[in-house]
């Protein structure tokens, strides 16, 4: 199995994992009827689905740099507290962190894409449940 494709079964079978969770913690087997079924349904996916993207979206902020000034300066702060501090102080200077980063971007793609799968299997759960009569 490659790489990829183990990453994608493990966060597909994670979301419906959550997915399963979530609709057992609304009663999901005691429902009588169809609308109080997919409500439920409705309920379980969007959540997984809106956690997946938003932490795709987040590692993605990560990648472009949005937080690398929070985290050197964290790190700067902290150092003022040890004793020794150049060891604990990897990088002297900004730029030299920003560029350390540069080279290290997290995968975050297959989080974004099946995130949105799961979007997209509540918005059919969404269409089904308002044409119920």
């Amino acid at each position: 199995m490659s790489k990829n494709f183990k990453r994608y079964l493990i966060t597909s079978l994670l979301a419906v994992g959550l997915c399963f969770v979530i609709a057992l913690l609304r009663d999901l087997f005691l429902k009588e009827n169809l609308k109080d079924i997919l409500h439920v349904l409705i309920d379980s996916t969007f959540v997984v689905a809106v956690l997946f993207v938003g932490f795709g979206l987040l590692i993605f902020a990560a990648n472009e740099g949005t937080f690398d000034m929070l985290a050197y300066g964290m790190t700067s702060f902290i150092s003022l507290f040890k004793k020794d501090r150049e060891s604990y102080l990897k990088y002297k200077t900004y730029v030299d962190y920003k560029e350390a980063k540069a080279d290290k971007k997290n995968d975050f793609g297959y989080i974004l894409i099946v995130g949105l799968i799961v979007l997209a299997i509540s918005m059919v759960f969404v269409v089904w449940y308002e044409n119920i009569k």
